[in-house]
């Protein structure tokens, strides 16, 4: 999977003031969820947004190697159940809650050094089929290891913090990944990886260290997605094998990705909200197709919008560019 060509609706359209036109309500939106978000949203829309922010971290970390890397990364989701496993457990030993949250990112930066190199040695389809079969070994590992993990009954745990506290925390890890996906593009390493997605085998002769480089991005992602999952069980009070690494919440990530638009600024977003939205319609109508709207939706991103809809609105600005310009040439002539 190759990043979009035209990468970004918003690097053409949205720039110096009117980018800072779009940021600013977003921060201030932010800061009005840390500070006050129960209380405006209510308990109910309170969690809705929650574990819209818990997934968006999620999001945009899966972009960095799976949109600008050009990687089809299914086992993304593992470090989400790793870090909620992780501060699941700390948290029942009696463990506080910063001492909890560090030993998730610990744990994170761990695996996702041991796991990368294993994976970065792979390209592709063996990339997406590793992953995801890591994903699903360590879901097994979590059923079995009923001492360590509660088995196929889970941990459950007593409320750790009040919706609030959850809120601004979760709004906090959101608000840094977005800033580390808004900037990773135009770094060295954002640069380089983009290169290698283009084409390995040239990068690595200007002299890129494309195993490095992957290793990298990859940990960098990995790193907001263990938090993300490590605030979890703060308010949920609850971690199963089917919470932490179920297919449903390793496949949500990718899905709002390649349908908002892979290595894009604004692309995951888009897939966040409009997904998220279809997710809580499906929630409230009582059906239980979350899968398989997941399918149909990654099926139908590949064959009718493989650049997403990030993608669609650049095409259509450039075909609307192309459409006024036109008949000022024809009034030249």
């Amino acid at each position: 999977m190759k990043p979009p060509a035209l990468q970004d609706v918003t690097r053409s359209v949205l720039r110096g003031k009117d980018n800072r036109l779009i940021r600013l309500p977003l921060l201030t939106a932010a800061l009005l969820l840390a500070l006050f978000g129960e209380r405006l949203l209510g308990p109910y829309w309170g969690l809705v947004v929650l574990t819209a922010l818990l997934q968006g971290a999620l999001v945009l970390s899966y972009d960095i190697l799976g949109g600008y890397g050009g990687e089809l990364n299914l086992g993304h989701g593992l470090f989400f159940g790793l870090g909620a496993y992780l501060s699941a457990g700390a948290l029942a030993a009696g463990l506080p809650a910063w001492m909890a949250i560090l030993l998730c990112a610990a744990g994170g930066l761990l695996a996702a050094t041991t796991l990368g190199r294993l994976l970065v040695q792979l390209r592709g389809l063996p990339f997406a089929i590793a992953s995801l079969s890591i994903l699903l070994l360590l879901g097994l590992l979590a059923s079995n290891l009923e001492p360590l993990t509660g088995g196929h009954a889970g941990l459950s745990l007593n409320p750790q913090w009040e919706l609030q506290g959850t809120l601004a925390a979760a709004t906090v890890l959101f608000v840094a990944s977005w800033w580390i996906h808004d900037r990773f593009p135009g770094s060295i390493p954002g640069r380089a990886l983009r290169a290698c997605a283009d084409d390995w085998q040239t990068a690595g002769a200007t002299g890129v260290a494309v195993a490095r480089v992957r290793l990298q991005s990859l940990v960098l992602g990995a790193l907001p997605a263990t938090l993300a999952g490590g605030l979890y069980p703060f308010h949920a009070a609850y971690v199963s094998p089917q919470s932490a690494f179920g297919l449903e919440a390793a496949m949500a990530p990718v899905v709002m990705v390649l349908v908002g638009g892979p290595g894009s600024r604004w692309g995951p977003l888009m897939g966040l909200v409009l997904l998220t939205a279809v997710q809580e319609w499906l929630w409230i109508q009582g059906l239980q197709w979350r899968l398989s709207v997941w399918g149909a939706c990654l099926i139908l991103s590949g064959v009718l919008l493989p650049r997403g809809l990030a993608g669609l609105l650049t095409a259509l600005r450039f075909h609307d560019k192309a459409a006024r310009k036109s008949p000022q040439k024809e009034t030249a002539l």
